[in-house]
């Protein structure tokens, strides 16, 4: 780790005419061929400013502690501007050598300007970013905004022999986020949200960085300067983190900062270490206790639990089938997310099948998330319950009850197929029997059966393709739903159960009236998505289409009928 130096760097001596302000270090004279006088001009640059706030902190077990640049260093520059009234705004660029700094241009003044009445005045810029092009200030090839440094600070010529430039006073209007990467990680694309980059005056706004990769130093680190703030609405910044050479894979999705970060304090993000599980190597269920990226491929018989942490469970192009067929007293979810106050991030590649012959194709614990994402929609995660247990929810019924209730389950920019199981009792495709966390759809393409128990004959249970007993609240953005809700079993006939809401639970000896089948959000909603309706018996298999409703921007619907 490198040490704060606080020394006056070497001076190093100029001529100039009384017409020019600076000249080049390598040679002895330079001037206008007017000048009719020279001088000396010697230079003093202050010491490199270090970062505040935890920049010495190390990020869980990775990426060495580093207080990131904390001195001049060979082939730095600094940017001189010199704003006069006879020749308006000047730019030079002073270059440090590793012993004296240079500057690789003329710049003028008059000899009846001067800072004190305001007809002067010289500014010192260090932003590796940025160079002097076309007589302005531009970004450089290859580079973007928020990759570096953004320091500029006030100069003043004492008795026109000395240039101070207070380095070492330089105040910054911004933060620095430090990601601590694993050591294969070279290079990261990063995006990020309500924030404004280093020496940008502009609104927090999205900005991505898309285009060029940021560079993980030889200790693991990483760097974006700037500041994360938030809207009208109150919601913080955020920032998505990615592996630049290997296509798509996150290393960080941190939906949202709990406040503004401050001017001047360097932040520490885990970008985490990354494990590559071959399926068909496993002997046991996989356990994760940890905030990892896993990756796995092939085909295997066991599934993943994740007992602590919130890891990122990486599928690519994989299969899992567990459990034994009619074993309710041994329940077995294909991944089972079994960690308190978790959040586990399941990232989809290429197509792959959770199955489950006896629990859930995912479980996720109440009180705990499951995000289930990709880059697109071409990306397809099928996952199948067996006996009692939704595709994507809770296990269904154990005997105990403990897990017919699941958390909140996030899905978007990808294709899900989620098919529910019922034996002794019955389950959504995407939720619980008795209570779920928030289900969350946005831009993806959700099929979801529901699966049934009795008929309206005997009473039983009727369940809905997304939703549990108590409705939970379900947003729906930008989707194409297909919702099969469970139609009776043998022995009665139609269903009770809502396309998208309500478990309903039916004694037709109580004098309740039924439930008309509809589509509940709780304190959810649902805007520019069609829903398709459908009728699932699970006993034979067959479906029915019930029409459809699309929903417009605002949230407004319109029925089709089935044809």
């Amino acid at each position: 780790m490198r040490n704060n130096i606080f020394n006056w760097m070497k001076l190093s001596s100029f001529i100039f005419a009384l017409s020019i302000l600076f000249v080049s270090c390598n040679q002895d004279e330079m001037f206008k061929p007017d000048a009719q006088e020279t001088t000396a001009l010697r230079v003093v640059v202050g010491d490199f400013p270090a970062f505040g706030g935890n920049a010495q902190t190390r990020a869980s077990n990775i990426g060495v502690p580093d207080a990131g640049k904390t001195h001049w260093v060979e082939n730095d520059e600094i940017i001189i501007s010199v704003k006069s009234e006879k020749y308006g705004t000047q730019y030079a660029t002073l270059t440090y050598n590793g012993e004296e700094w240079c500057f690789d241009d003329y710049l003028k003044y008059l000899e009846g300007e001067n800072e004190e009445d305001g007809t002067l005045e010289v500014t010192a810029l260090y932003a590796p970013c940025y160079e002097v092009l076309d007589d302005a200030i531009s970004l450089k090839e290859g580079k973007t905004e928020g990759m570096d440094e953004y320091l500029e600070v006030k100069c003043h010529i004492e008795n026109r022999g000395v240039l101070q430039i207070p380095f070492s006073q330089a105040k910054r209007n911004y933060s620095r986020i430090r990601i601590a990467c694993a050591s294969e990680v070279k290079s990261i694309f990063i995006a990020a949200g309500r924030f404004t980059p280093a020496g940008i005056e502009k609104e927090y706004s999205e900005v991505f960085y898309n285009e060029t990769p940021f560079s993980v130093d030889e200790n693991g680190n990483a760097y974006i300067y700037g500041s994360f703030g938030k809207n009208d609405q109150n919601q913080y910044g955020w920032i998505y983190v990615e592996d630049w050479d290997i296509e798509h894979i996150p290393l960080i999705d941190y939906y949202y900062f709990t406040k503004a970060t401050e001017p001047g304090k360097s932040y520490a993000l885990y970008a985490g270490k990354k494990v590559d599980v071959d399926l068909s190597t496993l002997a046991a269920t996989y356990v994760i206790n940890d905030d990892a990226y896993y990756t796995f491929t092939g085909t295997g018989s066991y599934g993943i639990k994740v007992e602590s942490g919130n890891p990122t469970i990486i599928l690519n192009n994989v299969s899992i089938t567990v459990g034994k067929e009619w074993d309710n007293e041994n329940i077995v979810n294909a991944i089972d997310i079994v960690a308190d106050n978790s959040e586990t991030t399941v990232w989809i590649t290429g197509t792959n099948n959770l199955t489950s012959n006896s629990g859930a194709g995912i479980y996720v614990k109440s009180g705990s998330t499951v995000i289930i994402k990709s880059d697109s929609r071409d990306n397809i995660l099928t996952a199948r319950a067996g006996m009692d247990g939704a595709g994507i929810g809770g296990t269904g019924y154990d005997f105990s009850y403990e897990n017919v209730t699941c958390g909140n389950i996030y899905i978007e920019n990808i294709t899900v197929n989620a098919y529910s199981s019922g034996y002794m009792s019955s389950n959504p495709g995407i939720g619980a029997i008795t209570s779920c966390g928030t289900i969350t759809i946005k831009n993806a393409t959700v099929t979801a059966l529901g699966s049934n128990q009795g008929g309206v004959l005997y009473g039983g249970e009727f369940c809905p393709a997304i939703g549990a007993s108590t409705v939970p609240d379900i947003v729906i953005e930008n989707s194409t739903i297909n919702a099969y809700r469970g139609d009776s079993k043998d022995g009665g006939t139609g269903s009770l159960a809502d396309w998208i809401g309500a478990v309903i639970i039916y004694d037709p000896y109580s004098g309740d009236t039924p439930h008309t089948p509809g589509i509940q959000c709780g304190n959810g909603y649902i805007i520019s998505t069609t829903v398709n309706k459908f009728l699932y018996k699970a006993s034979s298999g067959v479906t029915k289409e019930e029409g459809s409703v699309t929903y417009d921007a605002d949230g407004n619907p319109t029925e089709q009928a089935a044809e």
